[in-house]
């Protein structure tokens, strides 16, 4: 059977022209209404050194009306910076060499669903001729419904995920940190670490692994964990993972911190660090600042009393 990444359905509202693209999450759920059509998986992973070269959806139309689907399947990439996948015209797709539109067929192109029906359709995946590493398609489900005088009164398209490997022996799992950056300022503590995974293998990867941030002293002084969505990163792609930061040191000094990212990825559990510095001027607890105000103001006080005592 195929690998699901995500076994809940996906809604889709049919009463809006819309395109829709998931995040490449590992788990996926919208919520349904009582008038949309959907499909499910919305994302299918297939290995091919293990899994049978062909992935089945399930459409069902909960409309009150009778709905006819029309299907393809387009290229994709993932959008440089921007974590979603975009399709590819087919100038773009001779060029880019992770695509599966070319090794790939549906068992029908064509459905026609009752009211609160149910219809699956398969696509076939060529084994033999299919190159080696990483191949991204997207199904794209367009359906058209038509007024009494037979014009187009809604078009709308359901998009799914379709995820092939092939050649396993010859996976190549390689990655680089092209930049780390924050969001601290001169007087603040960054609360984000943002870095950016450039993929120049062959087969996408999932990154795994923590951000520390170590103070001049080398203390480590706060912690954050990378990737906690289990989001990919495509092959030929470089793309952005945000991870939020928890300081648990009470006293930020002033001084030149260090960011270190690890991360583990690949079936291998391949080992990749990069590190990078900031300046700040420091930053204290909220509790130390009352106190330690609270304190001076009583010191302050105190002297006070004592000198016009003396007088």
């Amino acid at each position: 059977m195929s690998k699901l990444i995500s076994t809940k359905t996906f809604g889709f509202s049919i009463t809006l022209l819309t395109l829709a693209f998931c995040l490449l999450t590992s788990k996926v759920t919208f919520a349904q209404s009582k008038n949309n059509i959907t499909v499910s998986p919305q994302l299918i992973q297939l290995d091919l050194s293990k899994d049978p070269a062909e992935a089945e959806y399930t459409y069902t139309n909960n409309t009150n009306q009778t709905i006819e689907l029309t299907l393809t399947m387009q290229d994709v990439k993932e959008l440089e910076d921007r974590g979603i996948p975009g399709i590819l015209d087919p100038n773009e797709s001779r060029d880019y060499n992770f695509g599966l539109s070319n090794w790939a067929r549906f068992s029908n192109n064509n459905l026609v669903i009752a009211p609160g029906e149910s219809k699956t359709v398969k696509v076939f995946i060529d084994r033999k001729r299919l190159t080696l590493g990483g191949h991204y398609g997207t199904v794209l489900a367009e359906l058209q419904q038509k007024d009494e005088q037979k014009t187009v009164k809604l078009r709308a398209i359901l998009s799914t995920l379709l995820f092939v490997r092939a050649g396993s022996e010859y996976e190549q799992e390689r990655a680089n940190i092209v930049q780390i950056s924050n969001n601290s300022g001169l007087f603040s503590f960054p609360t984000t670490v943002t870095f950016r995974l450039q993929n120049t293998g062959n087969v996408d990867l999932t990154p795994y692994g923590t951000v520390t941030i170590t103070s001049p002293l080398g203390d480590e002084v706060a912690r954050g964990i990378v990737n906690e969505d289990s989001l990919i990163t495509l092959p030929d792609s470089t793309r952005r993972y945000i991870v939020k930061i928890n300081k648990y040191a009470d006293v930020v000094l002033p001084g030149i911190y260090k960011t270190t990212v690890k991360l583990k990825y690949g079936k291998n559990r391949f080992n990749l660090t990069d590190s990078s510095y900031f300046f700040i001027l420091g930053e204290l607890n909220k509790y130390v600042v009352i106190g330690t105000v609270s304190i001076a103001l009583l010191t302050a006080s105190a002297f006070i009393l004592r000198r016009k005592r003396k007088k």
